[in-house]
């Protein structure tokens, strides 16, 4: 799970991960939106809690999607899953294993930087006369 749901610019998520097994898990993320996708491996998790930190930046401005992938290497010595964990028969504990997870974050988009200011040459105009505007732009 993330330790939130909205970051600002260049902030660093982090994704808390439990790891079951007794082996190291290899990790892959991608992150972003249409404009823009990031990826990171990070170093294989060990047993137990664990975190993956990502910093978000303009490819999350407005949302996007955080894809995490989690691999653990076939094991001889792994015969079944450890605690309570529902499995089908078909399920061969020993087998390379690979879990996907979609998560969802957003970094709000910056204020605007620009100030547009119009006025009117004169209040009111006659219907069909020729009327003038002054248009300012400013930086904030």
């Amino acid at each position: 799970a993330l330790d939130a749901e909205t970051y600002a610019r260049g902030e660093t998520a982090s994704i808390r991960v439990y790891n079951p097994l007794g082996s190291p898990l290899a990790v892959l993320v991608a992150w972003g939106n249409t404009l823009s996708r990031r990826h990171i491996t990070p170093p294989p998790l060990p047993p137990g809690d664990g975190a993956v930190q990502l910093t978000l930046g303009e490819e999350c401005v407005g949302g996007c999607r955080i894809s995490l992938h989690l691999a653990a290497a076939s094991n001889a010595s792994r015969a079944a899953l450890p605690g309570d964990v529902p499995t089908s028969l078909l399920l061969e504990p020993r087998a390379p294993m690979l879990a996907s997870f979609d998560l969802a974050a957003s970094v709000p988009s910056p204020a605007n930087a620009i100030t547009v200011s119009v006025t009117a040459a004169r209040p009111v105009e006659l219907p069909g006369a020729a009327g003038a505007v002054t248009v300012r732009l400013a930086d904030a």
